[in-house]
């Protein structure tokens, strides 16, 4: 009998909030305050305004009138501010008191060997350390997916998040230990599920002895709590870089009050082709923020700080300084060390919106492939608790650079915390529509990848702009993000696809490392291409796709990261036919080469 004890290190995460029995006013709120004050004073009033569905128009007048905001006109032709409610508008609710609980605090621990947050309580666990390889995640936790977790825990107690006062993780030497002999598992808590394949490949690293994980349990190897049910339709996919740009285009001509734009990277000609349409929102009352996430985009070029404070200066010396409006337009003046790409906006029906992909948005497109399907790749979410928790993300982000920026790290997690706690409308019928989303950051990507080549039973694409050693690990001894394909073995049937957009430089790959790609890609029956121009970041395995800003296949050098992750066949099949063999595409490693 053959036992094998695996520790996976924990780590705590602490945070401080402030609740209470009272929901916090939203946007919606102030709208619709503004609307009975201009004369819509019943449902029937206002429906046409709002173009919402009764029910949350209802609900929104009954939270204002338990406020004390409004009140049953007296005459019955329907709802009226209150004195209380009219001071509170025309002060922008500064006036407004929330009564809030004491300040109070709850713990949650993280796997370090995918970066997974559990939404309970995890009561097996050692004061002890782990014995397996962990990400290096210390610090970088996801605000957004903290945030959530929170809401549902307050949520059992009929409790609304208002704050959160602080998020600390801390690394104490704790784990928990899970036991494998003779094909079963024990010690493994349920919210972790999804780390039995990789346990049962580390047991077999360690004894030479092989589990299978048992078919019936292969759909329940990812934790239910994160995913949110969206309708997420192929039209809702941007499948090339020209479709990023008229996106843009349309985003800031839409923003109602704000808007965000993250990118890796900038350029003096994109900024400038930009500088009229955002001119033309914030003369309109949009708060634009600007944001990027890397130094520069070649060692020695000019560096992104000076290129868009030369473009901000420009901005706010055309703007008439007597309106006062220069100050909704705010550019960081530090990078976020992100390699993330995100568009938030909201629209005037109240609605909010983000793109995530590959897209540089300040940066622009290669022309030469800016049709191209799969040069870029992003996805459009309108589920409020989806763009909420980006929203608070990034304002967790832009508070660990130190940056101030005019108070926007506290604005965009008032707006994601209002949003967190939105229903989302009522989900379509239509199975073409019907998918489990869920937002991923950072490492976690790393995670994510390693389940694909372990779970894949019918095909796999990864996506890349980069490749290089990271990919492929030291030629005799692995170790890289593909070395899980050495544990698979070969099926009938199987596709496994892997795209670069350019080759590895030639000083830093050398015949061992393409000699180590071969036997992995092999393997499996793979093939591995470089599509020149494939600037898109993907992972496909079955039926589950991830579309992100993340190198897959190349280092990452610990960015800030954020990818959306999705469950639905048609998103599958819609991004598998965009990576179809294309006139540019080389292949690099054709299946079963030798």
């Amino acid at each position: 009998m053959t036992s094998t004890e695996i520790r996976i290190p924990l780590t705590e995460i602490r945070v401080k909030f402030r609740s209470s029995t009272q929901r916090p006013i939203t946007e919606l709120d102030r709208l619709v305050m503004q609307a009975i004050a201009g004369g819509a004073s019943s449902v029937e009033g206002l429906k046409p305004i709002f173009q919402l569905p009764e029910r949350l128009l209802v609900e929104c007048l009954v939270d204002l009138m338990e406020m004390a905001l409004l009140a049953l006109d007296t005459s019955g032709s329907g709802f009226r501010l209150t004195e209380y409610g009219v001071r509170s508008l025309d002060r922008d609710f500064k006036c407004f008191r929330e009564q809030l609980d004491d300040t109070d605090e709850m713990t949650f621990l993280r796997e370090d060997l995918a970066g997974r947050i559990a939404p309970g309580q995890v009561t097996r666990y050692d004061r002890e350390k782990g014995d397996v390889q962990s990400l290096d995640i210390q610090g970088n936790v996801p605000h957004g997916e903290i945030e959530r977790l929170l809401i549902r825990e307050l949520k059992k107690n009929g409790k609304h998040l208002h704050s959160v006062e602080s998020i600390v993780p801390t690394r104490d030497g704790i784990s928990f230990k899970v036991v494998i002999e003779n094909g079963g598992m024990s010690g493994l808590p349920n919210q972790w599920a999804h780390l039995k394949p990789q346990l049962l490949a580390e047991a077999e690293r360690r004894t030479g002895i092989s589990h299978v994980i048992p078919e019936h349990d292969r759909a329940d190897v990812q934790d239910e709590t994160l995913w949110i049910d969206a309708s997420i339709a192929t039209s809702d996919l941007l499948l090339s870089a020209s479709a990023h740009e008229s996106a843009l285009v349309e985003a800031i001509s839409q923003a109602n009050s704000h808007l965000v734009v993250l990118s890796a990277h900038v350029s003096e000609a994109v900024l400038n082709k930009l500088k009229d349409p955002i001119k033309a929102a914030i003369e309109r009352g949009v708060k634009v923020d600007v944001l990027w996430g890397l130094p520069s985009l070649e060692e020695g070029g000019e560096s992104h700080a000076k290129t868009t404070k030369k473009w901000l200066q420009e901005i706010r010396k055309s703007l008439s300084s007597a309106s006062g409006v220069g100050d909704n337009l705010t550019v960081s003046d530090a990078p976020l060390n992100s390699d993330a790409k995100v568009l938030v906006w909201d629209a005037l029906d109240g609605s909010c919106h983000a793109i995530v992909g590959s897209y540089n948005w300040l940066y622009g497109l290669d022309a030469h492939y800016a049709e191209r399907l799969g040069a870029d790749i992003g996805v459009r979410l309108s589920d409020p608790r989806l763009v909420g928790n980006i929203c608070t993300t990034l304002s967790g982000w832009i508070n660990a650079r130190g940056q101030h920026l005019n108070g926007i790290a506290l604005r965009w997690r008032n707006i994601g915390r209002v949003l967190a706690q939105k229903e989302s409308s009522a989900l379509s019928d239509d199975s073409v529509t019907a998918t489990k989303v869920r937002v991923i950051y950072d490492e976690s990507h790393a995670g994510v990848l390693r389940e694909g080549l372990v779970n894949a039973s019918k095909r796999l694409l990864v996506s890349s702009h980069k490749l290089n050693r990271s990919s492929t690990g030291k030629p005799n001894s692995g170790g890289g993000k593909l070395d899980w394909l050495a544990r698979r073995k070969e099926v009938p049937g199987f596709s496994c696809v892997l795209v670069a957009g350019r080759k590895p430089k030639v000083d830093t790959w050398t015949t061992e490392d393409q000699d180590r790609l071969e036997l992995l890609v092999n393997g499996v029956g793979g093939s591995m291409h470089i599509g020149t121009g494939t600037h898109a970041r993907v992972l496909i395995y079955d039926d589950v796709s991830v579309i992100s800003g993340y190198n897959f296949l190349s280092t990452t050098h610990d960015k800030r990261q954020i990818g959306v992750m999705l469950r639905g066949k048609h998103i599958a099949d819609a991004l598998w036919a965009a990576f179809e063999p294309n006139p540019t595409s080389q292949l690099l490693i054709s299946p079963n080469s030798v």
